[in-house]
């Protein structure tokens, strides 16, 4: 699913693509990188891994989101993005598909 929503969310076939994509991940940067690679689906300039210090069972009990999230996946995502939104240009979309 995820490939699919990054190949229309950057509309892959129009270059040069000037959408971003973040994501956050528990496991390594390689690791998601060889995956959305064989997904053909790996645009360095534009797909972003970030990782979390949050370990995946690490439920992150003293961090509230403002809307049901995942504890494993989603939770540690949005804590990265309040975390470097000013860091990030143009209109945001979080897409929370864990919860």
């Amino acid at each position: 699913m995820l490939s699919r929503v990054i190949q229309s969310f950057l509309y892959v076939h129009n270059f040069p693509m000037e959408k971003k994509v973040y994501i956050v991940s528990t496991s390594t940067i390689s690791t998601v990188a060889n995956k959305l690679k064989r997904w053909e689906t790996y645009f360095p300039n534009n797909v972003m891994i970030n990782t979390t210090p949050y370990d995946f069972y690490d439920e992150m009990d003293f961090y509230e989101t403002p809307f049901p999230c995942n504890p494993n996946w989603d939770k540690k995502a949005w804590w990265w993005l309040e975390e470097n939104i000013d860091k990030l240009n143009g209109k945001t979309i979080f897409w929370n598909i864990g919860a």
